[in-house]
């Protein structure tokens, strides 16, 4: 017996979940529904990302200078 495509993200229905997008962002949310194009409808969205760090700017762990006393 399969399963349809339909009927295995109605499991998943009111569960929070973290979709990631192409993009690379990643959304922490409720799953409330979808429909055949699997466009998701999410609630009480969080969105997160990694941002590239800064040019110019040097990690102050590795930038350590010394101090004489």
């Amino acid at each position: 017996m399969s399963m349809s495509k339909s009927s295995k993200m109605l499991q998943f229905i009111n569960y929070r979940m973290r979709v990631t997008i192409q993009d690379g962002r990643q959304l922490m949310s409720k799953f409330m529904a979808f429909d055949r194009h699997m466009n998701l409808v999410l609630g009480d969205c969080e969105e997160f990302r990694k941002l590239p760090p800064a040019k110019g700017k040097k990690n102050p762990s590795t930038n350590k200078e010394r101090e004489d006393r």
